[in-house]
């Protein structure tokens, strides 16, 4: 018996717009880039093409862009009890796409980093003026835990409870 095959997203229509901040509009003016579930949608504006990175596991809570335009930072929710991913996409990658012969193809590429720290939700992420840091901030049953990351190793340099 043949193998099923594997189905591959061709497109998403709609926007939910539950995530704060969860618009971005690159600044080279040819994409927009929003979560809807726990997909990213990278959308380029002048041809109406979509790429998708799906690499969270529940739904995208919030974006951030690098100042450089090269980075997106995404976090996640997670079920209680279970860690809440950071992933660090490089957007060169996205942007360029695939040959849609291999489902999540992009959002295997693009991933630069998976970030697990942060339990059941990581509620905001944004990066330094220099794009080297990423700041990332869990909710209120991660103890509201501050922390800084390393975005050329992916490593955590500190963390603290921010009693709140």
């Amino acid at each position: 018996m043949a193998q099923p095959k594997v189905l591959d997203l061709q497109s998403i229509i709609g926007f939910e717009g539950r995530v704060r901040d969860g618009l971005v509009y690159h600044p080279d003016g040819e994409f927009i880039l929003y979560p809807l579930g726990a997909t990213i949608v990278v959308k380029n504006i002048r041809t109406g093409a979509q790429e998708f990175l799906d690499g969270h596991t529940n739904a995208v809570s919030c974006l951030a862009l690098s100042h450089d335009g090269t980075k997106l930072a995404s976090g996640q929710v997670a079920d209680s009890g279970f860690a809440a991913e950071v992933i660090i996409w490089d957007l060169n990658i996205a942007f360029k796409g695939d040959d849609k012969s291999i489902p999540g193809e992009v959002g295997r590429m693009a991933r630069i980093h998976t970030l697990s720290l942060h339990m059941v939700s990581v509620v905001d992420v944004a990066f330094n003026c220099t794009d080297t840091h990423l700041a990332t901030l869990g909710g209120d049953e991660d103890g509201n835990r501050f922390a800084i990351w390393d975005v050329a190793e992916g490593r955590a340099l500190q963390q603290s409870i921010t009693p709140g």
